[in-house]
């Protein structure tokens, strides 16, 4: 099944496959939720997945104000208890994983099981060159943290669906504040996190 749901203003595009206990699939950034589907029917055998698309990606509009955590977390806490009504297991990819860590941080009760497939704590966590050449950013001013968490703008298929991607992301807002500490900044694409929430 797929459709969409008023999530405070926000459109959201989302798919439902299976049955069992649910699960919320999360995707990565400049992606959407298919990404899923090499192992979407694995999923679906044990558990009933959800999988929107978030603000601005796949078939979700962009909406105005910036694309961060604190958004992407509080669409999500409404689809939880909007469409889901209640708590989940959360799997989430790269920004989707960070997405399920500030959920679970703000509301632990709507989180049963969390995977966190390279995520970070903090955008610090990011490899530098992770995403190649930095010329999208280089004549821009941009701060070096955007460039580290964002400079794969340049590799997305459809950048031109935002109105201006590098107003819209907000690289403070990527970890508590403050920052991470040095002990808790995972690399990305170099570990997957499996956290048990009650």
């Amino acid at each position: 099944m797929e459709t969409t749901v008023d999530l405070g203003g926000v459109r959201t595009w989302y798919a439902v496959d299976g049955d069992g206990d649910p699960l919320v699939y999360l995707h990565g950034g400049f992606s959407d939720a298919d990404e899923l589907d090499p192992v979407r029917a694995m999923y679906a055998a044990r558990f009933r997945v959800y999988s929107p698309d978030r603000r601005g990606h796949g078939r979700t509009p962009d909406v105005e104000g910036p694309i961060d955590f604190d958004a992407t977390a509080t669409d999500t806490i409404a689809f939880l208890e909007d469409v889901v009504g209640g708590p989940a297991d959360l799997v989430g990819f790269s920004d989707g994983a960070t997405t399920a860590l500030h959920v679970a941080l703000r509301r632990p009760d709507l989180v049963r099981r969390m995977v966190m497939i390279s995520g970070q704590y903090h955008y610090t966590g990011l490899l530098p060159d992770l995403f190649g050449g930095r010329s999208l950013f280089e004549n821009r001013g941009v701060q070096q943290g955007v460039v580290e968490k964002f400079e794969f703008l340049a590799l997305a298929v459809n950048v031109n669906c935002f109105t201006d991607p590098l107003a819209q992301v907000n690289a403070e807002d990527a970890g508590p504040p403050g920052g991470a500490p040095p002990e808790q900044r995972p690399q990305h694409a170099q570990q997957i996190i499996y956290i048990r929430v009650h």
